[in-house]
């Protein structure tokens, strides 16, 4: 893939990790019939697992290489 190319919104896995992260939480806080403890360990932890996977995505998974 060149620098001038371009591909899908929906192709893209950050995209993809960071719109289940955030409906993971949304479901959480909206959609669930969980007491408001467990609501916040579902929150940070979808949260913490998101960012991280956003990290490995885009430093070791993607087709350009970033700038060091």
């Amino acid at each position: 893939m060149s620098d001038t190319e371009t591909k899908s919104v929906f192709a893209s896995k950050i995209n993809w990790t960071a719109i289940i992260g955030a409906g993971a939480s949304l479901a959480t806080v909206f959609g669930l019939d969980i007491d408001p403890a467990m609501q916040v360990k579902i929150v940070a932890t979808v949260s913490a697992v998101s960012s991280t996977a956003i990290v490995i995505w885009r430093t070791w998974f993607t087709s350009k290489t970033l700038l060091k």
